[in-house]
């Protein structure tokens, strides 16, 4: 059995997905399986993985009708074999060594039970490419996530054991990573490396298009509330926490109001 299954979850990514392919199968790190969910494409995504996979036999291909990210994703970790668990998404890039250097980190912690990174974020839109810092210990991160989620999610390894314990991906829309980095982090130690180990490219995820297409920011600011309390009765409260909260009832009552949308 392979020491890691990395799950891609795909939707009609033809234009970025070899990227985001090359980049996990060119790794210094080789025991891995690459689990591809092809999400009902309607272009020819299927048939790019379909060509990957006469090349080489770590790729497994899933594919179903389109079902949203949070399904796809429990496809694709019902199957895997890995003690380890990767996440990628379908238009990123991972850096050569961020396997191996993960993989290392968890063996020699058992305590932690997943580590995410720092990374580049590309906005092609505004051409520009910012630096994603994120809180690395887990003190740190636990008072993060009253506020916000405190991993890159394309960025996250995590231990198949700790899944299997606190469940999958729930069904929910915008929200699922940060839901389960609060179900975790409840139990277990939580990490953030403080390497710049992928690259994102926002405001062309498709799967990020289809998720916020429908909902206006009254229903995204009621959902943060929502999973801020989860944290907060999750962890504690600390000094901050009142204002993180107050600033998204305020955000809340603007977007009802029509000041914000």
């Amino acid at each position: 059995m392979p020491k890691v299954s990395v799950v891609m979850p795909a939707y009609n990514e033809e234009k970025r997905i070899t990227k985001a392919i090359d980049s996990i199968l060119g790794q210094s790190f080789g025991d891995f399986e690459l689990i591809i969910i092809n999400d009902g494409s309607s272009d020819n995504t299927e048939n790019i993985i379909k060509e990957y996979q006469k090349k080489d036999g770590r790729i497994i291909l899933m594919s179903q009708e389109n079902s949203g990210v949070a399904k796809a994703l429990n496809v694709g970790i019902n199957i895997a074999q890995g003690e380890y668990i990767a996440r990628m998404d379908a238009d990123d890039i991972s850096d050569k060594d961020r396997l191996k250097i993960q993989v290392k980190f968890l063996d020699m912690n058992p305590r932690i039970a997943m580590v995410g990174s720092w990374a580049y974020i590309v906005d092609n839109y505004k051409d520009r490419k910012l630096e994603v810092k994120l809180p690395c210990k887990y003190e740190a991160i636990k008072r993060f996530l009253i506020k916000d989620s405190a991993f890159i999610h394309t960025s996250v390894m995590l231990r198949r054991r700790v899944l299997d314990e606190v469940g999958y991906y729930r069904d929910i829309r915008a929200f699922e990573d940060y839901d389960l980095w609060i179900r975790i982090a409840k139990f277990y130690p939580v990490e953030n490396l403080p390497l710049f180990l992928v690259t994102r490219y926002e405001n062309r995820n498709i799967y990020n298009k289809m998720t916020y297409k429908n909902l206006d920011k009254y229903k995204i600011y009621r959902t943060r509330l929502r999973y801020q309390l989860k944290a907060l009765y999750a962890f504690g409260l600390y000094q901050e926490s009142l204002f993180y909260i107050a600033r998204t009832l305020a955000c809340i009552f603007l977007a009802k109001i029509g000041l914000r949308k």
